[in-house]
């Protein structure tokens, strides 16, 4: 098994062009050429940087083998510097949304972008911005369930659900 650490900086030009960096400490990995031909492939479109996206909403798709396995919406955004951060570990709330309820194009947009950083499990925020649009945000390799979990029982057995699929495939109990 060979570990790598994951690095990734999106930005997004005055003119609206989108560029996605990623780099890696795994050698021979090929993970900046995925992500930067990924933006390009996306029409440029569907990689936001917050500065330049007015935010109406942001969720966050866990995805696993390909699949949108869990999804929430986070809510109460703090705003600093006329910048919206929905952040959970910040006070933030949270509302968890049944992937089946979620637009195509969005459910889309997250197996899309997962699969092109090359991993086969992780979370990718995607907001909405005023217009209805959907947009990436960043990729994470590092869900960080937990404060999700916190937020309620409800949360917390969803969780554990999902944790429990994601072990019973890994080690072949499902």
């Amino acid at each position: 098994m060979s570990l790598f650490f994951l690095f990734v900086l999106f930005l997004q030009t005055k003119d609206n062009r989108a560029y996605a960096l990623l780099s890696s400490r795994q050698k021979g990995g090929s993970y900046v050429e995925l992500g930067l031909m990924y933006a390009a492939q996306a029409n440029e479109r569907e990689w936001a940087a917050s500065p330049f996206v007015d935010i109406a909403r942001e969720l966050r798709l866990i995805v696993f083998d390909g699949k949108v396995r869990m999804a929430y919406e986070e809510l109460r955004p703090a705003v600093t510097n006329g910048l919206k951060f929905f952040n959970l570990s910040s006070d933030g709330d949270a509302r968890a949304l049944e992937p089946a309820s979620l637009r195509q194009d969005i459910i889309s947009l997250a197996e899309r972008s997962l699969q092109a950083v090359g991993l086969r499990f992780g979370a990718v925020d995607v907001v909405i911005d005023t217009r209805g649009a959907a947009q990436v945000l960043e990729v994470n390799s590092r869900p960080a369930l937990g404060h999700f979990a916190e937020r309620s029982a409800v949360n917390k057995e969803l969780v554990l659900d999902f944790y429990e699929l994601v072990i019973g495939r890994l080690f072949g109990l499902r």
